[in-house]
């Protein structure tokens, strides 16, 4: 939300959707995180979503494997 927040004081009619692909390490922390496919058209909102996907915790896998994981962010 802060990303998009920011995004929208330059481009009050920005909308889109990010999907972002990431890696859950064993231990809950993201590993690797990239934008897989966007419409939003906007570098440093993606760039945003990224950073701060990265600083998240997740529960720890079962077996302590790495999880990979692509999500939507529908902006709007």
């Amino acid at each position: 939300r802060f990303c998009y927040e920011q995004g929208l004081q330059g481009d009050p009619n920005l909308n889109g959707r990010v999907a972002v692909g990431f890696t859950i390490g064993g231990n809950g922390s993201v590993k690797t995180a990239a934008v897989e496919a966007s419409s939003l058209n906007s570098k440093i909102i993606e760039d945003c979503i990224l950073l701060r996907l990265k600083s998240w915790k997740f529960p720890l896998p079962q077996g302590g494997v790495d999880v990979k994981v692509s999500y939507p962010f529908v902006l709007r």
